[in-house]
C-alpha cells in the first residue's frame, strides 16, 4: 500500500511539475512535422504531410523522416484535445490541440520517473536512496528540460528504462514473459527512433549471458523486434520507394563529427 502511495505521489509530482513548465507550443520543425503526421493519421488516414522539415518522396508527396511510433502514441492525446477544443472558438482549435498533445512528454517524463524509482527498488536499494535517485534524476538531468519538447528523446529513454526493469525481472524469476515484454519495448523503442536498433545487440548479449534458456530466451526476445523492423522496412517502402530509404538519405551513413579538433 505504501509503495502504491509513493508511486503515485512520484508521478503526480513530476507530471504536474512538467506540466507547469511545459510550453504547449512547437519550439522546432522536428516536433512540428511528428505533431503534423500525428494529425494526418487521425484526420485523413494519411502518413503524407506538408509542412517545413518534411521529405519529398513517392508521387511527388512529402512525408516525415522521423520514426512513426510517437505519432502513434501521441493519437489518443490528439483526439483528447480535438475534443478540448470544441469548448473553445474555431479560431483556437489547433493552439488547444496541439497545447493538450504537446502534454505527451510530461506524461511520458514522469512515468520515467516512476520507473526509475522501481527500478532502483528492484535492484535492492533503499526506499530512501531511491527516492533521492529518483529526484535528482527527475530534476537534474535532460528529462527535465525535453519533458517540455514533443522530441522522442522521453519516449526511447522509457523504452530503455523498461527493458532494464523487466530483463533484471527476468534474471531474478526467471519469467520468460519478461523477456517478451523487453523485446516488445525494444520494437516500440525502434518504432520511435529507428537508430535504437543499436542498443539490440547489448540486450541480447545480456540475455545470452544469464543462461536460461538462452534459445528460447532470446528468440522471444528478438521476435517483436523482427516484427518491428519488418514493419519499417515496409514503411520506408510507402514513404520513399525503397525499404532501406528512410528520408535521411546520406545523412544516415554520414558520421560528420570529427573525433578530434
Amino acid at each position: 500500500m505504501r509503495k502504491k502511495l509513493t508511486i503515485t505521489t512520484i508521478f503526480l509530482f513530476f507530471l504536474s511539475l512538467y506540466l507547469l513548465t511545459m510550453g504547449g507550443h512547437p519550439y522546432s520543425t522536428d516536433g512540428m512535422v511528428i505533431c503534423r503526421l500525428t494529425k494526418n493519421i487521425v484526420e485523413n488516414q494519411s502518413i503524407s504531410i506538408d509542412v517545413a522539415g518534411s521529405i519529398r518522396g513517392k508521387n511527388g508527396k512529402f512525408y516525415s523522416k522521423y520514426g512513426i511510433g510517437q505519432s502513434l502514441l501521441a493519437m489518443p492525446l490528439f483526439i483528447l484535445g480535438k475534443l478540448a477544443a470544441g469548448f473553445f472558438p474555431p479560431a483556437f482549435e489547433f493552439p488547444v490541440t496541439v497545447c493538450v498533445l504537446f502534454s505527451y512528454n510530461s506524461i511520458i517524463s514522469a512515468l520515467l520517473c516512476v520507473f526509475i524509482y522501481l527500478l532502483c527498488i528492484k535492484i535492492g536499494y533503499s526506499e530512501k536512496i531511491s527516492i533521492i535517485t529518483t529526484l535528482l534524476t527527475g530534476l537534474t538531468t535532460m528529462i527535465f528540460p525535453y519533458a517540455r519538447y514533443f522530441y522522442t528523446h522521453p519516449s526511447t529513454a522509457l523504452c530503455f528504462i523498461l527493458i532494464v526493469y523487466f530483463l533484471y525481472n527476468y534474471k531474478v524469476s526467471g519469467n520468460i514473459n519478461n523477456v517478451l515484454i523487453a523485446g516488445i519495448f525494444q520494437g516500440l523503442a525502434v518504432l520511435i527512433k529507428p537508430v535504437s536498433i543499436i542498443t539490440a545487440p547489448i540486450f541480447f548479449i545480456y540475455i545470452l549471458s544469464l543462461r536460461k534458456v538462452p534459445i528460447r530466451a532470446s528468440s522471444t526476445f528478438v521476435f517483436p523486434l523482427l516484427f518491428t523492423i519488418f514493419f519499417i522496412l515496409y514503411y520506408n517502402f510507402i514513404r520513399f520507394g525503397a525499404i532501406l530509404e528512410s528520408g535521411y538519405g546520406g545523412e544516415a551513413s554520414d558520421f560528420s563529427t570529427p573525433l578530434i579538433k
